[in-house]
């Protein structure tokens, strides 16, 4: 559902191996990111970099004070204006952003 996202599978170039985990995101836990991400930072990114920091962001509540995170977002949003930002193109998918919100706590908020 979410524009530019991977349709909640394992991409077909993940090889086995040569990462540690997959993590999962929904698409309305992704879209809350890019609105929460353009909102307070000022960034306007893709589903997929939403979804992106969404797992980044439940990675580094695992990670010691002294450790680092690099997250690295694969799409701008510029082209999803008339979906990612658009209120009614959410409402219309259904989506509660409040809810995905209440989901990923308080380890990202704008």
């Amino acid at each position: 559902m979410a524009p530019s996202a991977g349709a909640g599978r394992r991409p077909d170039f993940a090889i086995d191996g040569l990462y540690d985990e997959v993590v999962t995101v929904d698409d309305e836990t992704a879209l809350a990111v890019c609105r929460d991400l353009e909102a307070g930072c000022g960034l306007r990114v893709g589903g997929s970099s939403g979804a992106a920091v969404a797992a980044c962001a439940r990675h580094v509540a695992t990670v010691p004070d002294d450790g680092r995170v690099v997250c690295v977002c694969p799409d701008g949003g510029d082209n999803y204006a008339s979906t990612i930002g658009c209120d009614d193109w959410i409402h219309d998918q259904g989506l509660d952003l409040d809810r995905a919100r209440a989901r990923l706590g308080a380890v990202f908020a704008p």
